[in-house]
């Protein structure tokens, strides 16, 4: 698999001119949250739903992440298959980036949903940012590999989804993951009855840790985003499990896949985002009216 490239710091070229002249950045359903590092001011802007944004003309800098829901892992009500853990969305970065006057529509992808149903998890669903010139797209993180007819294998995603650990004869592969956006999930393990452990998720950092005897994979590390204002690790893979593990397991967030449950509820996969930083010295941000 293709990785994605290691975070850039924040230092940016300076604009001359007055403070009057600067172009404007004009935001719809966005959450705007001006920060400071390094005695450089800055401000940035998260969508963790759909809405847009409209640049007045063009700017030399700017830092982007667009993240795509999070997959969640297969349930079961026994252990007679074990779960595989559910694939990252995709991610898609910009650092240090021109921007483009014009207009931009901002669409949020979902995680899968929580699941109280024997059989494979779900899918992550897909963001996309709609620019003047391309539609750039963000693909949901594939689900983990359960019981039951096109569940034995985990699913294909921005991030693959985990294997299960079968039963004997049985394939317990992974998903692959996406180019560019994330990697692939690990395959399931199983000698005996008493081995089998499921795979993990791949993150936007890295594939699915391998599962051995009795114990599931580790998801995939995910993407720390060190240019946010609150630096925050996003889009990692859903832990594998043995078969010996019970209970519902924890809902996720930004992106991050969702392990999958033995006589519980599996989680629901983290949803999507987008970041937006610009520096203040040459950007005015604001809300739409």
């Amino acid at each position: 698999m293709l990785g994605l490239g290691i975070s850039l710091g924040l230092a940016a070229p300076m604009l001359a001119g007055p403070a009057a002249s600067k172009p404007v950045l004009t935001v719809t359903n966005g959450q705007i949250t001006p920060f400071s590092r390094d005695g450089v001011h800055y401000v940035e802007v998260l969508w963790q739903q759909s809405g847009g944004f409209t640049l007045s003309r063009n700017v030399t800098w700017h830092n982007r992440a667009l993240g795509a829901g999070g997959a969640n892992g297969g349930r079961q009500s026994a252990s007679d298959y074990v779960p595989g853990g559910g694939g990252a969305g995709g991610l898609l970065m910009a650092l240090g980036a021109p921007f483009a006057a014009g207009d931009y529509t901002v669409e949020i992808g979902a995680g899968a949903p929580a699941n109280n149903v024997n059989g494979g998890g779900s899918n992550g669903s897909d963001s996309r940012l709609i620019t003047p010139s391309e539609t750039l797209v963000a693909i949901g993180g594939g689900r983990g590999a359960s019981a039951g007819v096109g569940n034995t294998l985990g699913q294909l995603g921005g991030s693959g989804g985990g294997g299960r650990g079968g039963a004997a004869s049985q394939v317990n592969g992974a998903g692959e993951g996406t180019a560019g956006q994330g990697y692939a999930g690990s395959a399931g393990y199983r000698v005996d009855d008493l081995s089998r452990a499921s795979g993990a998720g791949g993150g936007a950092g890295s594939a699915g840790g391998p599962a051995s005897a009795n114990t599931g994979g580790t998801g995939g590390a995910g993407r720390l985003l060190t240019w946010i204002a609150t630096p925050r690790e996003v889009c990692r893979g859903g832990d594998g499990m043995n078969a010996s593990a019970s209970g519902s397991s924890p809902n996720e967030t930004w992106g991050n896949g969702a392990k999958g449950a033995i006589s519980g509820i599996a989680g629901k996969g983290g949803d999507g985002f987008m970041f937006l930083v610009v520096r203040a010295d040459e950007v005015q941000v604001k809300a739409s009216a």
